[in-house]
């Protein structure tokens, strides 16, 4: 992979780490950029350049959690495959893994 992309992956994952540090401690409404790139200690164009809101973290955030299990396993075309005992258990592990930053966000109704 390109120097520049796992830079910016590497930032990218400070922000999301910073979201979450701050979840611990603020309700989401009340987290400024600034909070963020203070906590994350990435520049604001760097934050600006990745996201347009706190909202868009979040929403990349799940976009990765689902790319990820999807990367785990693949479903074939049928329906019951969905519920596969041994794929089903590999989801939910990787979700249960995530478990304190989930929480996090439904706590925060999100």
């Amino acid at each position: 992979m390109d120097k520049r992309v796992e830079a910016n992956q590497k930032v990218k994952r400070k922000i999301e780490n910073a979201l979450f540090t701050l979840l611990n401690r603020k309700n989401f409404s009340t987290i400024t950029v600034t909070d963020i790139v203070q906590t994350a200690g990435v520049a604001r164009a760097s934050y600006y350049r990745n996201f347009r809101s706190k909202e868009q973290i979040i929403e990349t955030y799940m976009a990765n959690q689902r790319h990820d299990i999807a990367d785990l396993i693949t479903f074939s075309e049928s329906l019951s495959d969905i519920f596969n005992e041994k794929k089903l258990t590999i989801a939910l592990q990787h979700y249960l893994y995530q478990k304190d930053r989930l929480l996090l966000l439904y706590d925060s109704g999100l």
